[in-house]
């Protein structure tokens, strides 16, 4: 016989009992803490294996799949993790096949727990949580600038997109670059900056997701005239 969800063995009387019980730690290890990437750039309908669903506690989703798409899960009871990586943000939606259960959704950049019943997958927890939409934003100051890369934000605590940079020089102008991941910000890549205040939107390839780094790289300085350059981004929470 084995265990109900994860088809763990169980040990027979007359087992060989120290292989079988180490097997069966081995995969309760795996399915407690084990991560697989999965790469959705087919897109459509991808479907999660048994052994995908029982042996790792994350799903974490990679590629561009160019839009919505669907996540099917094995019809059975489970609680799992999924982290929409997908470079292009697209929205995945999760469910199980051939059932008239709940479907629910994880963003770009989200991290989501999620709950299947073998008809129903729920999210029950998020990193978007109730701050999705959240506008805020974040500022620097630097009295004399130079030319290297400045760190903005290391490991992102929450996922937000880039709406925004703003620029303030006192004297002289510089370049900035704004970059996640060090790939840069259309829209942000790069601005020259001159004395005043200037204002640049991002377009396309803003997503931060949870984890990422977005750093600001200065170049072309006005070396011995740049100063007191403040800054701000605005984003919004995803």
């Amino acid at each position: 016989m084995v265990s109900p969800h994860l088809n763990i063995q169980h040990v027979a009387d007359t087992a060989m009992k120290a292989p079988v019980m180490n097997e069966q730690t081995d995969l309760l290890d795996r399915a407690l803490n084990q991560v697989v990437v999965i790469d959705v750039s087919a897109g459509g309908q991808i479907d999660i294996t048994d052994t995908q669903a029982k042996e790792n506690i994350l799903l974490r989703l990679i590629g561009a799949p160019g839009g919505p798409m669907e996540l099917v899960m094995p019809a059975d009871q489970r609680f799992f993790g999924v982290h929409n990586q997908t470079s292009d943000a697209s929205t995945i939606t999760v469910g199980v096949a051939s059932t008239s259960g709940t479907w629910d959704t994880i963003a770009g950049g989200e991290k989501a727990l999620f709950h299947c019943d073998g008809e129903n997958c729920i999210k029950i927890a998020s990193t978007a949580g109730d701050d999705a939409g959240l506008v805020e934003s974040f500022s620097g100051f630097i009295e004399v600038p130079e030319e290297k890369t400045y760190t903005l934000e290391q490991f992102a605590k929450v996922a937000y997109v880039i709406n925004d940079f703003t620029a303030v020089l006192a004297a002289g102008g510089l370049t900035a670059q704004i970059e996640i991941d060090g790939t840069p910000v259309t829209g942000l890549d790069p601005v020259v900056h001159t004395t005043g205040e200037s204002t640049d939107a991002a377009t396309a390839a803003n997503l931060v997701s949870v984890g990422d780094t977005v750093t600001m790289v200065v170049t072309d300085l006005d070396t011995g005239t740049a100063a007191d350059f403040a800054f701000s981004m605005q984003i919004t929470r995803t």
